[in-house]
């Protein structure tokens, strides 16, 4: 006897007639036509006594017939399972963002007894590779040999969900440093850039987007003030994620190391600065002492000067001129030095009188 695929034969129960006045028992349980309940799942001997009491055994082998179902019940790749549709015959899956979809293994369950092709070539779940970057169709054949059903499998990859700054800088800029833990950037310019009007050029995760408010921003066009720190937020290609990023602009300390301005009460004409030779030339009227003059400067900004160990304040400290002086300029960052040679003269007598005669 042939049944359905799949049907439950633990306990069946079958219809039969038998020769008159015979009566059929399977062991010791007496058989009742339409009544008794069998396990066919392996063959069942019928006992068939004669009206004359002649025993002849019957064996009745259920079987079943080939499984017609083609579905694909079970269906993933890249670690994402697909959402299998029996109605349409699709299967859609979602893959991470940055997935090679080029090359994919899937792994599938089918119909019991079924077998799937792809273009002819028969598809094993685990083993067989396929490039995805279209739909492809799977050609279900059902364990029959002749039913067969076509599935359209869909592989899409997420959008980046990425908010990053990859790269960020200024022309000015003398470092910067991007700490993507913190979601800060800082950025340190040379000495005197206008810092309210400076244009970044940077990158982002891909497909990103960023605003600083309402405005949205374009590398290495949109101006902004960075005199206080300025918050970028960074939207992701899929348009939810979001992140906010504190950019801060320092302006380096000066590496100048100029005297600007430099006089002594009293003296003759405007001092010589010489920027190129780094020295400073007075000249004092005749028979001024140049024992103890105190000079007023000025320095490039946040220099400081020294002459030896003495630190000098404009229009305070006091030095011997005899014979010329050097002044330490130590730039406003701490590193930077040059000394300057001060020579102080004095000019010579322009008294025409006799005095004594």
């Amino acid at each position: 006897v042939e049944v359905p695929y799949d049907t439950d034969v633990s306990a069946l129960v079958a219809t039969f007639t038998l020769s008159p006045q015979a009566s059929a028992s399977v062991g010791a349980t007496s058989q009742t036509s339409g009544i008794t309940p069998n396990n066919f799942n392996s063959p069942v001997i019928y006992t068939v006594v004669a009206g004359d009491g002649t025993t002849q055994d019957w064996t009745v082998t259920v079987s079943f017939a080939p499984n017609t179902e083609t579905d694909i019940l079970t269906f993933s790749v890249a670690g994402s399972s697909g959402t299998v549709n029996p109605g349409n015959h699709t299967v859609n899956v979602t893959v991470p963002y940055g997935t090679d979809v080029t090359s994919l293994i899937a792994t599938f369950t089918l119909s019991d007894q079924a077998v799937a092709r792809v273009s002819g070539g028969l598809q094993e779940s685990g083993v067989s590779s396929l490039n995805f970057t279209l739909p492809v169709t799977y050609n279900v054949t059902a364990g029959d040999g002749t039913t067969t059903q076509a599935w359209l499998v869909t592989v899409t990859v997420a959008q980046n969900t990425e908010t990053d700054f990859t790269a960020y800088s200024f022309p000015q800029q003398t470092q910067s440093s991007i700490n993507a833990v913190n979601h800060t950037i800082d950025i340190v310019v040379q000495y005197g850039t206008d810092v309210e009007n400076l244009i970044a050029t940077f990158e982002l995760s891909a497909g990103a987007t960023t605003r600083i408010g309402g405005a949205p921003q374009t590398s290495g066009v949109t101006v902004n003030d960075f005199t206080n720190p300025v918050t970028y937020i960074v939207t992701a290609e899929d348009g939810t994620t979001s992140q906010n990023w504190m950019v801060t602009v320092t302006i380096a300390p000066n590496f100048a190391t100029d005297i600007l301005s430099y006089s002594i009460p009293g003296q003759l004409g405007n001092s010589d600065i010489n920027v190129i030779t780094h020295t400073v030339e007075v000249v004092m009227p005749f028979g001024t002492s140049l024992n103890n003059l105190v000079a007023a400067f000025s320095l490039s900004d946040g220099a400081t000067a020294s002459v030896g160990a003495v630190s000098q304040t404009s229009g305070a400290s006091a030095n011997n001129f005899n014979s010329p002086v050097t002044y330490t300029i130590l730039a406003e960052n701490g590193i930077d030095t040059q000394d300057w040679t001060i020579t102080v003269t004095v000019a010579p007598n322009s008294n025409t009188s006799i005095l004594l005669y």
